[in-house]
């Protein structure tokens, strides 16, 4: 009897233990959400598939959850929100115009990528309105569609964008397009590459400030531009900066291109 009663409260013990775990384990896994509406990143029926969301408030993203915009929704982010990753869907919709925009000076953090669409239909932009806010990613991939006013855009006025990777551009440069409208203030780790469309304000300032090897993209339209991290930063291609070179620390080499201040 000694014995039988020793066992119990061990196997009891146990099977409580390993439920912890699953829980534990599940919740580590993150989910994937979906947007099904044009609201609220902070209100659950935005979402499908987040049901076990680890956002701020329950049934929507937090940091551990991949996140996809639809093709014709526009959710918008009005308090601190996370995500693993974010994807921006192919618009098809009648208004032409669908992404994501942040709200007045909130902040989004994305861990791991922002991916945009490459449009397939004509008259159709997906954006990324960063606004006075502020978005911390580790890359940013806009990718520009073939055919007619096909756009992806990013963009921003006074707020700051934060990426310790890249920003880069693919296809046609007319239709991968990066706008900041205002005293902006832009902090790159990795490359910002050739083969977009770039429209800087009088204002706005990209920071080159990763500690590598950096590339400084091939456009004429940078405002202020800054250098700082310790890594050397080379020209893509002929640069003009039509506001302050700010050199605190790396070289910039222009590798037989022509940088114009």
């Amino acid at each position: 009897m000694h014995r039988l009663a020793w066992k119990k409260p061990v196997y009891c013990w146990f099977i409580g233990l390993a439920g912890g775990l699953l829980m534990s384990t599940s919740s580590a896994w993150g989910a994937t959400c979906t947007s099904v509406a044009s609201t609220s990143w902070n209100v659950a029926t935005t979402w499908s598939g987040c049901a076990t969301g680890n956002g701020s408030v329950s049934g929507t993203p937090g940091s551990a959850d991949t996140v996809i915009i639809s093709a014709n929704d526009t959710v918008t982010v009005d308090a601190a929100s996370a995500a693993l990753s974010l994807t921006l869907g192919d618009p098809s919709g009648s208004s032409g115009l669908y992404g994501l925009t942040i709200n007045g000076t909130n902040t989004l953090t994305v861990t791991n990528a922002v991916t945009l669409p490459t449009v397939t239909r004509n008259n159709k932009t997906s954006v990324f309105a960063v606004g006075a806010g502020t978005l911390n990613a580790a890359s940013i991939s806009i990718p520009g569609g073939t055919g007619i006013n096909r756009i992806s855009q990013v963009t921003v006025s006074t707020g700051t964008i934060n990426v310790t990777g890249s920003i880069t551009f693919s296809g046609i440069p007319d239709s991968a397009v990066f706008v900041s409208t205002g005293a902006s203030t832009v902090n790159v780790g990795g490359n910002f590459t050739n083969g977009g469309t770039l429209s800087t304000s009088g204002t706005g300032t990209i920071n080159f400030n990763g500690s590598g090897t950096q590339i400084i993209g091939a456009y004429t339209t940078y405002n202020h531009v800054g250098a700082s991290g310790g890594g050397d930063k080379t020209l893509g291609g002929h640069v003009t900066v039509g506001g302050v070179l700010t050199l605190t620390s790396g070289n910039i080499t222009t590798g037989g291109y022509t940088l114009t201040l």
